[in-house]
């Protein structure tokens, strides 16, 4: 993609760009770090369409006004969110002098269990003024069917591979397709998910959909959240999810003391019924990081053992979900 930054911050927001730094450039968007005299901002393009980014933005406002710490976007000289050019989308958003977020004895995963329970209490109450809905609870069935697509044809495509780590890998895959077979069948008739996705959408939760502490930035005492590409509505346990996977990273085994003490932050801000934790403790027993495991082939980078701690976990995380979805 080919654009004058520095004429674009003129033309559309009369800031003068003294430099401008790439930060990252991907499929999802292209971010430049803008200095001018007036301060510094991030201008974002998003690869997405219109009403798509209509609702990022309506939802990142909503929860601004909550209370939820997320960059302000600025507004064009003509008062607009955002400009198109060539077929790209373009927002500015406030630049925050923080700190990439890191797991302390300060700020532990407790903070961040009760952050997320605020996120998702905060976020009842949020209608998008569009019809084009992003609902993302109502295709769990589609997407559980897909992932065990997915499970079962890397089996077939590696069952005869002679690579060490993937022989490791098979050994658990029989394990995971089962315990994703198994939520796929029960969460089609469920009472309480059918409930659930029935719910008016001022009822309904929006989730991060990538809530992990690399989205995260520290500026003493705040704790900001970036990154809303993926937001949509959705069950709670998939930024859950997220969270647990940087407590394995953390503290590389799966700990349910650990697990209950950080749920119950969650659940002093957003509570829950015991039928919603149950739906919740279902979700999380599905085997979502398995198949991003084995979909980005992180297992390539990683030695045997670290890959036998890995599926370790991940098994023992969703043995525990089991018995606590059953209770």
């Amino acid at each position: 993609m080919s654009f004058d930054c520095s004429q674009l911050v003129k033309d559309h927001y009369g800031l003068k760009a003294s430099s401008y730094v790439p930060i990252r450039m991907n499929k999802r968007t292209v971010l430049y770090r803008v200095d001018t005299p007036e301060g510094k901002y991030i201008l974002k393009s998003f690869y997405v369409h219109e009403p798509r980014l209509q609702f990022i933005l309506e939802a990142e406002r909503y929860l601004r006004k909550k209370g939820i710490k997320i960059p302000a976007v600025i507004p064009t000289t003509n008062k607009r969110l955002y400009i198109q050019l060539n077929g790209r989308f373009f927002v500015l958003q406030q630049y925050i002098n923080a700190q990439p977020y890191k797991l302390s004895k300060e700020y532990n995963m407790n903070g961040l269990f009760k952050l997320l329970g605020k996120i998702h209490f905060s976020s009842l109450g949020f209608q998008p003024s569009m019809a084009n809905v992003q609902f993302g609870v109502s295709r769990w069935e589609l997407e559980y069917e897909q992932v065990l697509h997915e499970l079962d044809k890397w089996k077939i495509e590696n069952r005869k591979s002679d690579c060490e780590k993937k022989k490791i890998l098979m050994e658990s895959m029989d394990f995971f397709f089962k315990a994703g077979r198994a939520v796929k069948r029960r969460l089609d008739s469920l009472p309480s998910y059918i409930q659930w996705k029935s719910k008016h959408l001022t009822k309904q939760f929006l989730c991060h959909r990538d809530f992990h502490i690399g989205n995260l930035l520290y500026r003493k005492p705040d704790i900001y959240v970036i990154d809303w590409e993926f937001v949509k509505y959705d069950l709670p346990s998939r930024d859950i999810d997220y969270l647990i996977t940087n407590m394995f990273d953390h503290d590389k085994r799966w700990d349910p003391k650990q697990f209950k003490t950080v749920f119950n932050q969650y659940l002093k801000e957003n509570p829950l019924t015991p039928e919603q934790q149950k739906l919740i403790f279902m979700g999380l027993s599905f085997p979502h990081e398995f198949h991003r495991f084995l979909k980005r082939k992180y297992y390539l980078r990683m030695t045997v053992p670290e890959i036998q701690g890995f599926t370790h976990t991940q098994r023992c995380k969703i043995e525990w979900m089991q018995e606590e979805r059953n209770l």
